[in-house]
């Protein structure tokens, strides 16, 4: 019960010193400081086949079918 207690506390402290800092921007007529946004990850690279992989052919054409027929 005290942990739940002591971090309300820290959650109104939190919100308390949040609207001061915000009162306060407001007061000096500043923009807010805008958040970061993370970098976006790197592309993940093009994996090209591997040597010796079974290629599959590509399906049999039209003149192809006609012929085995």
């Amino acid at each position: 019960m005290l942990t739940v207690f002591k971090t309300l506390c820290y959650m109104r402290d939190w919100l308390n010193s949040k609207e001061e800092y915000e009162e306060k921007m407001k007061k000096l007529n500043l923009p807010p400081i805008p958040k970061e946004e993370p970098p976006l990850p790197p592309p993940e690279p093009v994996k090209s086949p591997k040597k010796g992989a079974a290629k599959i052919p590509p399906p049999p054409t039209a003149e192809e079918l006609a012929e085995k027929a």
